[in-house]
C-alpha cells in the first residue's frame, strides 16, 4: 500500500504542476483532489468500523469487519492514472496548441 500511495503522490504532484502551467486543467486537478478526499473518507470510515468491531462487537457492521484494504490501493492508483490520462487526452482535444 505504501508503494501505491507513493505512486499516487507522484501522480498528484505531476497533475498539480500540469494544472499550474495550464489553467484550463484546474478542473481536472479538482476532480482528482476530490477523488482523493472521498477515498480518504471511505478508507477512514472502514478502518474506524473495523476498529469498533474489534473493541465493541455490538457496535460494528459485520460486513465491514473483514474488508481487506490492500487491493484498494491498486484500484485507487489505477483510477488516478486513468483520470489523469483521460484529462490529458481531453485537454489536448479541446485545445491542441495550448495543452502541449
Amino acid at each position: 500500500m505504501t508503494l501505491f500511495d507513493t505512486l499516487n503522490g507522484a501522480l498528484m504532484t505531476h497533475a498539480s504542476a500540469w494544472a499550474f502551467d495550464n489553467p484550463a486543467a484546474r478542473r481536472t486537478t479538482l476532480l482528482i483532489t476530490g477523488r482523493s478526499g472521498g477515498v480518504a473518507l471511505v478508507i477512514g470510515a472502514v478502518t474506524l468500523a473495523q476498529w469498533a468491531g474489534d473493541h465493541f462487537p455490538a457496535a460494528a457492521l459485520p460486513a465491514l469487519r473483514h474488508v481487506d484494504l490492500f487491493p484498494v490501493g491498486f484500484g485507487l492508483t489505477g483510477l488516478a492514472a486513468a483520470l489523469f490520462v483521460g484529462a490529458q487526452y481531453w485537454a489536448r482535444r479541446e485545445a491542441p496548441d495550448a495543452a502541449r
